[in-house]
């Protein structure tokens, strides 16, 4: 009886080290196709999509959902914005990570934004519940609060954002957004945003706007590029 027991917590543990090894190899080889396939493909080109997506159906995985990213980002480009949210629908959830998740959901809320789907780009971000991206979440929820014309619950909401930033990882697009509804309501800005100068209403709304989406813009793709990036490492 002794022996028994011996032996199959033997067998149990050696299972368990050869699922291990096997999980280790799926995620190797995972990997190795995300950047054969994925990224160092052609996107824009026809056949490169066809593989993408031929990628995408085999991999419920985290690859799979990185690789939705990928094309979710072509899509944005080519201004597909309809087509990029379903993408991201289908995506979330795919690779079962908390983190990509998140990502995800905060790009569909971007994009629902855009598309003036207020109300689920709300879900979105409630789904997207966990202290490391509150700053961002606040900041979709001021959009879409400014987009509505509550001008002073935008302004709440930025200035919460603006809070919420840690050092080093200043965000110009959202000071700008902050700024220029505080210059549309004839309130100077906070001191420790004035950089040495009131924000006055010289400039034109046209110009101010077109300057922060500029910047928006820039910020919302290099920090799409470096998400995509560090969950692809995180996935290793």
């Amino acid at each position: 009886m002794i022996f028994g027991g011996v032996l199959l917590a033997i067998v149990l543990i050696v299972a368990v080290y050869f699922y291990r090894d096997y999980v280790t190899k799926q995620r190797q080889r995972g990997a190795n196709e995300f950047y054969a396939e994925v990224l160092n493909g052609d996107i824009n080109d026809p056949k490169g999509l066809e593989t993408v997506k031929s990628f995408i159906s085999e991999h419920g995985d985290v690859y799979g959902e990185l690789a939705s990213a990928v094309v979710v980002k072509s899509l944005v480009s080519a201004g597909k914005y309809e087509e990029a949210l379903a993408n991201l629908k289908d995506a979330i959830g795919r690779g079962n990570d908390r983190i990509l998740d998140n990502i995800l959901r905060i790009r569909a809320a971007r994009l629902a934004v855009t598309l003036k789907k207020y109300d689920e780009a709300e879900s979105y971000l409630r789904a997207a519940g966990d202290d490391a991206v509150k700053g961002v979440v606040t900041e979709i929820r001021g959009d879409i609060a400014a987009a509505k014309g509550q001008k002073q619950e935008a302004v709440k909401l930025y200035r919460e954002a603006l809070d919420l930033i840690k050092e080093g990882f200043e965000k110009p697009g959202l000071k700008m957004k902050y700024e220029n509804l505080l210059s549309d309501k004839g309130v100077k800005p906070a001191p420790e945003f004035a950089d040495g100068e009131e924000a006055g209403p010289a400039a034109s709304d046209s110009s101010a706007s077109s300057e922060s989406s500029k910047a928006q813009d820039a910020a919302e793709s290099k920090a799409e590029t470096a998400d995509t990036t560090a969950a692809a490492d995180s996935a290793n």
